[in-house]
């Protein structure tokens, strides 16, 4: 697995970002992309999670489906939001 973080980090396959106080209704997306071994398949589950000192912690999950080099052409992958 390959990643790349934009702000966050990466420990023991767990990416991590501190995102810091926001105000009521504002939003803060963050980054990651990931490259999958060229012997990957199968379907793989991303998770989120989110939470706050003020509010309930909230969890998603999407799940994804790696198929072999040159299968299928482009495959948009559905996006995790909390």
């Amino acid at each position: 697995l390959d990643a790349r973080l934009k702000g966050g980090t990466l420990r023991r396959g767990i990416a991590t970002w501190q995102i810091g106080t926001l105000n009521a209704g504002a939003s803060r997306t963050v980054t990651i992309t990931l490259r999958a071994l060229r012997t990957a398949r199968g379907t793989k589950i991303n998770r989120a999670s989110a939470g706050a000192e003020n509010a309930p912690s909230v969890n998603a999950r999407a799940r994804v489906v790696l198929l072999p080099a040159g299968v299928g052409g482009a495959i948009r992958v559905p996006i995790v939001t909390g």
